[in-house]
């Protein structure tokens, strides 16, 4: 099985790799760096060694990095059986300013979105 999880490095997100790796799925951590995903394999991989993880970066508020990761992911891989859609940001300031609302619509709805209309998974 291969998976993706967006959000993979924290939370829910985190806990739903570690179930997929236990079970022997392909799993790609789509966070919004590297250093998040590297942290996030290592914390994995020091319970389940022969975890089978990879990182893509993903910024789901920004479309170019949304493509990207499509790209990337369909130039290694041939099929996906699981996408987990855990990426979200719930901190607004307690006064909705446009750009804050903005920015949490555009990570939680337009992002996967856009990923899916590229071509991607």
């Amino acid at each position: 099985m291969q998976a993706i999880v967006t959000g993979a490095n924290s939370g829910l997100g985190l806990q739903t790799v570690r179930v997929l790796a236990a079970e022997g799925a392909t799993v790609v951590l789509a966070c919004r760096s590297a250093a998040n995903c590297k942290a996030a394999m290592d914390d994995v991989r020091s319970t389940q060694p022969s975890a089978k993880l990879e990182a893509l970066v993903l910024d789901l508020a920004d479309a170019a990095s949304v493509r990207a990761f499509a790209a990337a992911f369909l130039q290694s891989h041939t099929k996906l059986d699981l996408l987990i859609n855990n990426a979200a940001i719930m901190s607004l300031p307690t006064h909705f300013e446009s750009a804050a609302v903005r920015g949490e619509w555009s990570i939680t709805v337009e992002g996967n979105r856009t990923r899916r209309r590229v071509g991607g998974p």
